[in-house]
């Protein structure tokens, strides 16, 4: 588990692959789910929805929970949403994931240039 509790859960949705999703609840990663999934039904209920998915904690892929700095910020990264090379993180008082582009992202432990070691 990380610092902030982000953890991966495999999602399933009767008729499609599984799916995997950051969250830092089981819950929380099923209605961000349920939320993609409405691009494909948008008359879905949650009701239904949960009927028709199951859910389970599968380990963090490589680069999962790990603490950055982004923009002087500390954030956590999650699993990449989408193709590309953007960083997908969550910050630490948000539930949202968000992306940045790499050239903004150094590690929580990396000092910056100019800092004192």
């Amino acid at each position: 588990m990380t610092e902030t509790g982000i953890k991966t859960y495999e999602v399933r949705v009767s008729g499609f692959p599984p799916a995997l999703y950051s969250a830092r609840s089981p819950a929380k990663a099923r209605a961000r789910c349920w939320r993609d999934y409405l691009s494909y039904d948008d008359a879905a209920n949650f009701r239904d929805f949960l009927k028709r998915s199951t859910i389970r904690r599968v380990p963090d892929p490589p680069g999962v929970g790990e603490r950055v700095m982004i923009a002087g910020l500390p954030a956590t990264t999650v699993h990449n949403y989408a193709a590309g090379h953007y960083v997908w993180f969550m910050r630490d008082d948000s539930d949202a994931v968000l992306c940045s582009h790499p050239a903004d992202v150094t590690r929580a432990d990396k000092p910056e240039p100019g800092e004192a070691t």
